[in-house]
């Protein structure tokens, strides 16, 4: 009788050609994929709005070299909050109960909280071993953020399945060590065996390279310029007049110098509307909205990076991926306060700047923190450089699924 095949389900909320899945998602299914026979089988659920973007050329060429290392896409149809949602959940339970037991699914791996509802569900209908990846709080975020209230149907049931994955998982990986007081303090759970890893990044693709960067700043007019960068959305979970804020300071301490560089899938109008709130003019202003393998190439444009994450107290424990991204162009970072282990970085390390009060005393302290940094040059680049390889690297996260792994893998 031959060995039982591995065959891993990995449970993901978002759509699969985003770069949540495309840079966070799918570097660690390729670490996985190395820890088991070369048979085995990987399946990824995905949340799609649009079908129809998986028929692109690009994507069905990744699906067809994924599927040659028995990697296989089970997309599903996303749907919003609300009683569309209700509904279709205890659909979805039913129909992938079955494929796990007909299927000879042996592991269920999901990555964030809301995914890890589903799997804790299938984990105890099925009786297959639950990993809990990118395990961090999400209903006390949804809360501090102000999207839900506490006395909500999500949160409390948010808040219910996330103690039940935290008893139920056999291995649960989260972006910090901090999380396990958290466990203790929030659930009530003392976890003995907790894995974890930072949101670590290719430092091959995010690196930094000074013929692309000088063409990109001819390309958009920085030519002469201080640049700052951000990649992602302003409110919810983070800042958005405040920043605007912090770009009136910046335009005033280096004046006609200081450009933004803006890669997001905000609008102009959106944008517009920051702007006049804030007093300053759009014109500071450069928008894109790019594929996430051009990212690196923008940022290589920049002077400085900013993270804006609203410095509330559950994101202690949850990492943002930008900043090992600008890290690793050599970009120092602009953070809010108690941002995962990533404050504390950029402050010891000398690779940023700390931004504690939201005030013009706040922002201009920050500001002259980074002039004072970049007038290091090329020594500030390798500084920051050298932190993305010592905080980032994937080696750190290959150890985590080698040991996860080599215990969960059938004979």
């Amino acid at each position: 009788m031959g060995k039982r095949k591995n065959k891993v389900l990995v449970i993901t909320t978002w759509p699969f050609n985003d770069g949540l899945i495309l840079s966070y998602v799918l570097p660690y299914v390729m670490m996985t994929r190395q820890q088991l026979n070369p048979d085995d089988e990987i399946y990824i659920v995905s949340q799609e709005h649009d079908l129809k973007r998986l028929e692109a050329e690009q994507v069905k060429t990744l699906l067809a070299d994924l599927a040659m290392q028995n990697i296989f896409l089970k997309p599903e149809v996303y749907a919003r909050l609300g009683i569309r949602k209700y509904l279709k959940f205890p659909l979805e339970i039913i129909k992938y109960t079955w494929f796990i037991l007909s299927k000879g699914i042996t592991v269920i791996h999901t990555h964030a909280m809301g995914a890890g509802m589903q799997g804790t569900i299938l984990s105890w209908l099925t009786g297959r071993p639950l990993v809990g990846d990118s395990y961090e709080p999400l209903a006390e975020s949804m809360i501090e953020s102000g999207t839900w209230k506490r006395d909500s149907l999500p949160y409390k049931t948010m808040l219910f399945f996330e103690k039940k994955l935290t008893k139920r998982a056999r291995h649960l990986i989260a972006c910090t060590p901090a999380m396990k007081d958290y466990a203790a303090g929030t659930y009530g759970i003392t976890l003995r065996d907790l894995k974890w890893k930072p949101a670590c990044v290719n430092l091959d693709l995010f690196r930094y390279d000074a013929a692309v960067a000088r063409a990109v700043r001819a390309e958009l007019g920085f030519t002469n310029s201080i640049v700052g960068i951000y990649v992602g959305k302003f409110g919810s979970q983070y800042l958005d007049r405040e920043i605007f804020d912090f770009f009136r300071v910046c335009r005033e301490f280096w004046g006609d110098r200081f450009r933004i560089l803006i890669l997001s899938s905000h609008t102009e109008a959106e944008i517009e509307t920051y702007c006049r709130e804030a007093g300053i003019s759009s014109a500071l202003i450069t928008k894109k909205f790019v594929p996430h393998n051009e990212v690196n190439r923008y940022m290589m444009a920049a002077d400085f990076a900013i993270t804006p994450v609203k410095p509330i107290p559950s994101k202690r424990y949850c990492t943002p991926m930008k900043d090992g991204e600008y890290w690793g162009i050599g970009l120092p970072v602009v953070i809010t306060e108690n941002i995962s282990d990533d404050s504390d970085i950029i402050e010891k390390e000398r690779i940023g700047a700390v931004l504690r009060r939201f005030d013009v005393a706040g922002y201009t302290e920050a500001v002259r923190t980074i002039d004072g940094l970049l007038a290091e040059g090329e020594e500030l680049r390798k500084r920051v450089r050298a932190c993305a390889e010592r905080y980032r690297s994937y080696t750190i996260a290959e150890k985590v699924y080698k040991d996860i792994y080599s215990t969960l893998k059938a004979g």
